[in-house]
């Protein structure tokens, strides 16, 4: 079982930054945490694999995402973490399933 993930991201900061696999958690309904699949990373598209990819300021970048989910899994909300490892804002996105 996998869930994927399609998203936008825009660097509105003013210098390069870096996503990486723990910018994006998946949580589902009882509480559980996934982490993006690295396994899976073969599948992603390449022009929408920008994991580990500098990205400059005010550039946007299509990016997909694959987890690896516990059978029966629902209710997810994406949680989006900031860039800055020195910050602990966060952005919840409720998926809708």
């Amino acid at each position: 079982n996998f869930v994927i993930v399609d998203f936008t991201f825009t660097n509105g900061t003013k210098e390069a930054v870096t996503l990486d696999t723990v910018s994006l958690t998946l949580i589902d309904s009882e509480g559980r945490k996934f982490e993006a699949d690295t396994d899976a990373y073969e599948y992603v598209p390449p022009n929408k694999n920008i994991f580990l990819e500098q990205i400059n300021p005010g550039v946007v970048k299509q990016g997909e995402t694959i987890f690896t989910v516990a059978p029966g899994a629902s209710g997810f909300i994406l949680k989006a973490g900031d860039t800055d490892m020195f910050s602990d804002k966060n952005a919840y996105i409720d998926l809708g399933f």
